[in-house]
């Protein structure tokens, strides 16, 4: 099964992974394009890992846009090189929209020339490119302009292609072709697209998806004649396309079918993001993404991009406005049913001005996805990749290796796939040292080396408050290689200290009052680093006792008058012997009365100030005690004298 996602990225959907092995991102590899600068990749599909073809465009040292193919064999990037044979059709603006690989040197790349005025197809067969050749039948649809979109591959030399023509009204229609067996069929028009009246202008965008030869979806959206967005599905089936339906009210950027009759398309729906689902061949009506409004509020949000590997079970990723400005969130569905939308996990933290964008997703197995795209840093844009394994969502991270290809992070993701074998890969911008131009760059996951992380403390009790006086070793091994990178010593979700690792090992204090009295039981969590797995180490108890505390008692007066007795106010203070801050009941008594009691809350002092007439003429000795609490040990004042006269 092959799904093409929005923006041209080709996601191969295959079964999971076995034992769904654990696997990060590696490190960034720069492509090469000679001749061509401000090169940018449009479209990225692997056939297996290692295996993967981009394709894209760049400026050249003229000025014009020439589009490029790049390869990568056994793990290895060669350079971008120029579309073969696609100089006989153009020397102006060239560019590859989409490329879609069913299976190892087998690949169909489409795309535009002279600036969308043809569309052309090529085809890899057996590891060898063809020369580019003009689209079948598109000069007989138009003779203005013309471009494909995407192409979709479910076997070598077995694809389907989707693009856009301008007709003899000079009104934008959709196109549909179809290759069996290594050979183009003419294009022809999407079925029922030309009653739509269309608006002429740029505002028309397509997407395919396709299951097996013959047996895809298109879907897509445009302006309709009181200028508005309208979108449309239709379903090829069995090599003939049916009339389109039409879709009020949102606006379609991203499609991705599992299976026959079973597709999710999604986009922005009455200014949130929303999605149109097919089951069984029949479309439902426009549904908002759950939890969208709760982070959004009033302002907008859409869907970027979805990845279904399976019926009833897929992934998104959008952007979302705020009155802070723009972020990322995620959904899922599962088992048919779509859960809440939440901001990418961890996004936040990153985002130091809040705005996400480039965004695309992939999944190799239901729970199993990727999202790429980039968040603002200062004045610039740095690229970041996410992982949801087993249905979490882990942290975002910024992509590994682009900080020393690069000295400006003006970088992006803009195309990510996963493999038959369960990996997956992403391309996308950044600045090379020394220059003020934009290269591509791809980075793949790779299998994770198991590691393992040891806890050790210097001592395995402390006084509460006291606690820095014991340190946490830890250690993490890899069965090749050293890990290095932060380590968190925690219990269960409160963090005691981190480390950072220098050549495997590192220590960190505990800190102060962090942890109530009692049994505390700490691991080391290692987050896993290029081409090691992330680990916990056994458990370490470090018992906590509590601290003894001082009481002082202060009166405000040494002599009351009888009846006049609220004039005095008593003041008490519980100092603990290190750290923290006492709370509880402190109680001040004359002998055997009660004068009064005093709650302590989040200050080691109080007040209270007697009753008139609560002790007679006389002198008193008075004395605070405090009760302690389950972290401090109680305490008493010394007396304090107080003489009430008439």
């Amino acid at each position: 099964m092959l799904g093409v996602a929005g923006g041209g990225a080709a996601a191969i959907l295959p079964a999971a992974p076995t034992a769904n092995a654990p696997v990060g991102w590696g490190l960034a590899k720069a492509i090469a394009t000679p001749g061509i600068d401000y090169g940018e990749i449009n479209s990225l599909s692997c056939a297996g890992p290692g295996d993967c073809v981009a394709g894209g465009s760049g400026s050249g040292s003229n000025y014009t846009t020439h589009a490029f193919l790049a390869e990568e064999k056994n793990g290895t990037w060669g350079a971008g090189k120029p579309v073969p044979g696609l100089a006989a059709l153009s020397t102006g603006y060239t560019s590859v929209n989409s490329v879609s690989c069913p299976s190892p040197g087998n690949c169909t790349a489409g795309g535009e020339y002279d600036g969308g005025d043809g569309a052309f197809v090529v085809n890899e067969t057996s590891g060898t490119w063809a020369d580019a050749a003009e689209l079948p039948g598109i000069s007989a649809l138009t003779p203005f302009e013309a471009d494909i979109s995407q192409v979709a591959c479910t076997a070598a030399g077995d694809c389907a292609a989707i693009g856009t023509y301008t007709n003899e009204d000079d009104d934008p229609e959709v196109f549909v072709a179809q290759e069996t067996h290594g050979t183009w069929s003419d294009a022809e028009a999407l079925p029922g697209f030309a009653a739509l009246n269309a608006m002429s202008g740029n505002d028309l965008y397509d997407y395919l998806s396709c299951t097996s030869t013959g047996s895809c979806a298109a879907a897509g959206s445009y302006v309709n004649a009181t200028d508005h967005y309208e979108s449309f599905v239709a379903a090829e089936r069995n090599g003939t396309w049916s009339a389109l339906s039409t879709v009020p009210d949102i606006e379609l950027d991203t499609l991705s079918c599992p299976s026959a009759g079973n597709c999710v398309a999604a986009g922005e729906f009455n200014t949130n993001a929303g999605f149109v689902a097919e089951k069984n061949g029949t479309w439902s009506k426009p549904a908002q993404t759950p939890g969208i409004t709760a982070l959004k509020g009033e302002e907008d949000a859409g869907i970027a991009d979805v990845s279904c590997p399976a019926a009833g079970d897929c992934a998104a990723v959008g952007t979302y406005y705020t009155s802070d400005g723009a972020s990322a969130f995620v959904d899922a569905e599962t088992d048919g049913a779509w859960g809440r939308a939440e901001q990418v996990p961890g996004l936040a933290a990153l985002n130091l001005q809040t705005d996400a964008s480039g965004l695309a997703v992939a999944c190799s197995s239901p729970g199993y996805c990727s999202v790429g795209g980039s968040y603002a840093f200062s004045t610039y844009e740095r690229a970041f990749l996410a992982q949801q394994t087993r249905g979490s969502w882990g942290a975002p991270q910024p992509v590994v290796g682009l900080a020393a290809l690069g000295n400006d992070p003006q970088e992006a993701v803009t195309a990510i796939t996963c493999a038959p074998a369960g990996s997956c890969s992403a391309a996308g911008i950044f600045s090379p040292t020394g220059t003020d131009v934009l290269a591509p760059f791809a980075v793949s996951q790779v299998p994770l080396r198991p590691t393992d992380s040891v806890l050790a403390l210097t001592a395995g009790r402390a006084v509460y408050g006291d606690e820095q006086a014991v340190q946490a070793a830890v250690a993490v091994s890899a069965a090749s290689g050293t890990a290095a990178g932060p380590v968190t010593v925690r219990s269960g979700s409160v963090a005691a200290c981190t480390l950072t690792l220098s050549s495997g090992t590192g220590t960190c204090t505990l800190p102060a009052a962090r942890f109530a009295a009692g049994t505390v039981r700490l691991v080391a969590a290692y987050g896993g680093g290029p081409g090691l797995a992330p680990s916990v180490s056994a458990t370490k108890t470090l018992t906590v006792v509590r601290a003894a505390t001082t009481t002082r008692l202060r009166l405000s007066a040494a002599t009351v008058t009888y009846g006049d007795e609220q004039a005095e106010r008593l003041t008490v203070t519980v100092i603990p012997r290190y750290a923290g801050t006492a709370t509880g009941t402190v109680t001040v008594k004359a002998g055997s009365a009660t004068v009064c009691v005093i709650r302590l809350k989040s200050s080691r002092s109080g007040s209270c100030t007697l009753a008139p007439k609560k002790l007679g003429p006389g002198t008193y000795h008075l004395v605070a005690r405090y009760a302690g609490s389950a972290d401090f040990t109680a305490s008493a004042s010394g007396k304090a004298t107080l003489k009430v006269v008439k």
